[in-house]
């Protein structure tokens, strides 16, 4: 990711479930995570080729910062309002899941 490189920060994307979120969650780590919008809306993919690479889209597409959780849900900031949310832990996977559990972690250098 040479934008976050060249500003001092390391990023690693990572493809995994509640257990590696809550991995790093518990090491201290904040983790971006690509959901829907729409807590209770489901939301259905479909796939486009580009240049012969097949690549899933879903509409509405969102990304919040977990930086908690608890056995109930997880607690995120939202990246275009900056507003706190706490979501149960069914509706955030079921949003999770469109994107097969997409995480981005980023730390300084």
């Amino acid at each position: 990711m040479p934008v976050l490189e060249a500003h001092g920060y390391d990023a690693t994307v990572f493809y995994g479930g509640a257990v590696r979120l809550r991995a790093e969650i518990d090491e201290g780590h904040p983790v971006v995570a690509w959901l829907t919008t729409g807590r209770d809306e489901h939301r259905s993919g479909y796939y486009e080729t580009y240049k012969g690479e097949r690549f899933k889209l879903v509409p509405y597409e969102h990304k919040v910062v977990v930086y908690g959780y608890d056995d109930a849900g997880v607690y995120v900031m939202d990246v275009g309002d900056g507003g706190r949310y706490y979501t149960p832990w069914a509706t955030f996977l079921r949003r999770w899941s469109y994107f097969d559990g997409m995480a981005l972690l980023i730390h300084p250098r």
